[in-house]
């Protein structure tokens, strides 16, 4: 025996129990992406991983390729976001490809503040 969804809902409303909104989904620890931690209950950069991400890409710019950067992981036992198994190219390559995308996103958000900023300081 089932109980719609609806009745349910009407039901923890009528003993004021909270509900969760539909838009905003409940992140988990095994969610995160890597240079990610949760805090109480909010998404925060993991020093740790950032610093590991920051090598990665130090890596990179010196010419490493993703299998290279991989093995150096791998043999300075550099832990992956779960800390256990192995670092492989795809997973770097992922992970840097990420960093740029939100590198290029912070480019643009602070290109667009300093023009909000500049027309403020004008008016």
């Amino acid at each position: 025996m089932g109980c719609a969804k609806s009745t349910v809902l009407k039901y923890l409303k009528l003993h004021g129990i909270p509900i969760r909104e539909a838009s905003k989904p409940i992140k988990t620890s095994r969610s995160l992406k890597y240079g990610e931690k949760l805090r109480h209950r909010q998404v925060l950069a993991h020093r740790r991983e950032q610093e590991n991400i920051a090598y990665m890409m130090e890596l990179r710019s010196k010419g490493f390729t993703y299998e290279q950067i991989a093995q150096t992981l791998n043999s300075l036992k550099v832990s992956t976001k779960r800390g256990r198994g192995r670092w492989h190219r795809r997973v770097i390559q992922g992970i840097l490809k990420r960093e740029r995308e939100r590198q290029k996103m912070d480019q643009k958000t602070e290109k667009i503040l300093s023009q909000v900023h500049g027309k403020k300081e004008e008016g």
